[in-house]
């Protein structure tokens, strides 16, 4: 484990380790996650080490996936989603289909020792399956890791893809020493509602607004679900 774990730490200490985490030791702490038998893992990239067709893929994916749930506030909705997406502190694990040509295992700066990194670097020639974008916040006085966007290509989907990202959150939120993993899911949406909340076991956090204002539910669109260890 990393330090002492304990609960005198600062939530403000947490993320900061976290991010000084050298991703040599993160990918390590993901031990059983990295292997998926059709697919290759790019690990560990921010947004300005990504190439510029996979920026435009994983653009295009959340675009695709996400659009029809906000209709016609989607271009405010994605004016939002690029600024995330671009941001400093903004972390990516991008789900390559293998085969296609620069696919391979592969982590951004390190070589990890027993993790075949030989595959390659990030590039458009690896088609894109799926990506999770996450980063370590503060929420509510909890150091939590939070998944800004876990989204899947539609060829690939039911193939265990977003349980697998999911679970590889979880891994790197424990084992960074965050208290919780957090996400915000549209209540429309009613297929990730019931994967976060049903398959899961993602439950409403004390900051989500309906919780704290269920008089006034209709007024908000989305949840903000939790998993607090």
């Amino acid at each position: 484990g990393r330090g002492d774990g304990g609960e005198a730490k600062s939530v403000h200490s947490r993320v900061a380790e976290a991010y000084a985490w050298p991703l040599a030791e993160q990918v390590k702490s993901l031990a059983g996650l990295l292997a998926l038998p059709d697919f290759a893992l790019d690990f560990g990239r921010t947004w300005r080490k990504l190439g510029s067709e996979d920026k435009a893929a994983l653009l295009e994916m959340t675009e695709v996936n996400m659009a029809a749930y906000y209709g016609n506030e989607w271009d405010d909705a994605l004016r939002e989603k690029r600024r995330d997406m671009a941001s400093l502190q903004a972390r990516y694990i991008v789900v390559r289909e293998k085969g296609a040509a620069g696919a391979g295992a592969a982590v951004d700066d390190d070589a990890v020792a027993g993790h075949d990194a030989a595959g390659g670097r990030s590039g458009a020639a690896a088609a894109v399956a799926g990506f999770l974008n996450y980063r370590f916040v503060i929420e509510d006085e909890w150091a939590v890791l939070y998944v800004y966007e876990l989204q899947v290509a539609e060829p690939h989907r039911g193939k265990g893809l977003g349980k697998h990202l999911l679970a590889m959150a979880e891994a790197l939120a424990r084992a960074g020493q965050m208290q919780g993993v957090m996400l915000t899911a549209l209540k429309s949406n009613a297929k990730a509602m019931g994967f976060y909340c049903k398959s899961r076991a993602y439950v409403p956090s004390t900051i989500d607004p309906t919780h704290m204002f269920p008089d006034q539910a209709e007024r908000f669109n989305y949840r903000i679900l939790c998993k607090m260890f």
